[in-house]
């Protein structure tokens, strides 16, 4: 009987997870330890099976393999701590990932940076990268590298914290590593979120020895983020002049400047940079390019043109039908709106998501399609993720109240997890023109839910409070503008007065205006309106007057 060769499927399994075969390099390193015993893999061996367990996500067979390392006592071996440690960044087992960089006697640069990226993976952890970063910087700790930099700036953009991210550029200067294509990038990413896109990071920029597509991109974003358009189009121009050629990303950032001119420069400088894209089978065939021209023709109104693109498409995700479908449906192509939605219901592929529901919703509404948007509701109530969602909750409710179905609009109310103030509004709004005492209906559940007394700011008080008050139940209205005593604003005496205006009580209006601390042009007009309407001229004038001694304009 022929001996095993040991060696040999060491060699394959590392040839597996070095070529990125990972299933077929983990597959066969499970088997081999399985079945022969006298199978002791070396460290490079297990360092690259860990790495193939990171690249699958087999977290549970890269811990097992850790507690292996640990009773063979591997773990001193660098590449070995260095997998496992990757493997948990890379994962989000964080926890086991700081736990393990604790235990490491000495650290290089590249197991700060792994942990560095690990927490840096999540806006969760910002404070966290921080407080490390700070700790490498202690003596007898490794110097930062290009890559460290390139990891904590985005952090301290994140965080909005210029100071912190200037402390790194000086590190950088110090240190020779600011002429750097990845620590570059970064800053001028992080001096154009922070508002400084004009001055430092154009200056960061220029300074760049060599410039990557991805210092380009940086640098138009930075520009478009901060509404400096002819900025963010003269760099796109100077791109074009050099040898890198624009991607992807750059397409999908510049896409959206266009838009935000006047129709005919958007529309000249959107087609040429469609142009310029048809040219390049790499660029017309990717979906986000696709996606960013059609979001462009959409906000220009090019309906035909974007129904052509769509159809030309290749491939499409769910992006490329939401931008589709809430596009028809804000340019008033509500029929087209529904047949897409339907039409992506038989793609298997992809699936409606609460963006779409919500766009579609108010198509089903304005074209009176209540059995088609009682439809889409039994669609929504069979996928949870969709039900739960407090947006698509207030889409049908408004979409069964434009529908007049108030009951079928309370329904969807209560069912809502957790109600926000569109929730109210859009619930009292559907009863006003309906029935005061659903409003009472309301008033009550929202007194047993404690969402009066306990609101910070009195959002559902104002609400209930304006429903009572356009119903004409200016008691009920009284009591609740009293009941918020202590917590009314700008919006609840407005809403009062309002409701005064309505039922041609001046004197109540006044008791009310005289009273407020706070005024605002709605509250001026409110006041000469009831005066005017019951012909108290003299003091509709003088109400005037005092508005524009206290330095206010009269709206249109």
């Amino acid at each position: 009987m022929l001996e095993p060769n040991f060696r040999a499927w060491g060699a394959m399994i590392t040839e597996y997870c070095m070529s990125s075969r990972h299933r077929e390099g983990v597959s066969l390193f499970v088997q081999k330890t399985r079945s022969h015993i006298g199978f002791k893999p070396s460290t490079l061996v297990i360092a690259a099976v860990i790495k193939s367990c990171s690249a699958l996500s087999a977290t549970e067979l890269g811990k097992a393999l850790h507690g292996n390392v640990l009773k063979q006592g591997h773990l001193s071996c660098l590449c070995i701590s260095k997998a496992i440690l990757n493997m948990y960044a890379k994962s989000g087992a964080l926890g086991d990932c700081q736990k393990l960089f604790s235990e490491l006697g000495s650290c290089d640069t590249v197991i700060w940076n792994i942990v560095l990226s690990g927490f840096a993976s999540s806006r969760s952890y910002d404070t966290e990268v921080m407080r490390l970063f700070k700790g490498m910087l202690v003596p007898l700790q490794p110097r930062p590298s290009s890559i460290t930099l390139s990891v904590v700036l985005p952090v301290c953009a994140r965080l909005g914290d210029l100071d912190a991210g200037k402390s790194l550029h000086s590190l950088a200067l110090k240190s020779g590593l600011d002429t750097q294509t990845l620590v570059g990038n970064a800053l001028i990413s992080l001096y154009a979120k922070c508002g400084q896109a004009k001055a430092d990071a154009y200056a960061v920029f220029a300074g760049l020895d060599e410039k990557d597509v991805v210092s380009w991109n940086a640098m138009i974003a930075g520009f478009a983020e901060n509404r400096l358009t002819s900025d963010a189009f003269r760099t796109f121009s100077w791109m074009l002049k050099g040898p890198i050629e624009p991607n992807y990303a750059t397409i999908a950032t510049i896409f959206p400047v266009c838009a935000s001119l006047d129709e005919t420069a958007a529309l000249c400088f959107g087609k040429e940079i469609h142009a310029f894209v048809l040219k390049r089978a790499h660029l017309s065939g990717d979906v986000s390019v696709c996606n960013a021209l059609l979001t462009f023709y959409l906000r220009t109104g090019q309906m035909q043109v974007v129904e052509s693109l769509f159809r030309r498409m290749e491939s499409r995700d769910l992006v490329t039908w939401n931008s589709v479908i809430a596009g028809c449906a804000s340019n008033g192509w509500w029929s087209k709106a529904l047949m897409l939605f339907w039409e992506l219901l038989a793609v298997a592929t992809v699936a409606p998501d609460s963006v779409t529901v919500v766009s579609v919703l108010p198509a089903c509404a304005l074209l009176n399609k209540l059995e088609m948007g009682k439809q889409i509701h039994g669609y929504v109530v069979r996928r949870p993720s969709l039900d739960k969602d407090i947006a698509v909750g207030n889409a049908l409710l408004n979409f069964y109240a434009k529908c007049n179905e108030t009951e079928a609009a309370f329904r969807a109310f209560l069912v809502i997890p957790e109600r926000d103030l569109i929730s109210w509004n859009s619930m009292l709004d559907a009863f006003v023109n309906t029935r005061l005492v659903m409003v009472k209906e309301v008033h009550c559940y929202s007194i047993k839910a404690a969402h009066i007394l306990g609101d910070r700011e009195p959002t559902v008080g104002n609400a209930i409070l304006d429903a009572y008050a356009k119903c004409g139940d200016m008691d009920s209205a009284l009591k609740i503008f009293q009941s918020l005593s202590e917590n009314r604003n700008l919006v609840t005496c407005n809403s009062i007065i309002s409701g005064y205006v309505d039922s041609g009580s001046h004197d109540d209006a006044y008791r009310i205006f005289s009273q407020m601390r706070e005024r605002d042009i709605t509250t001026w007009n409110l006041m000469i309106r009831v005066y005017a309407e019951n012909s108290c001229l003299n003091e509709a004038l003088s109400i005037f007057h005092d508005f524009q001694a206290r330095g206010m304009k009269p709206d249109e």
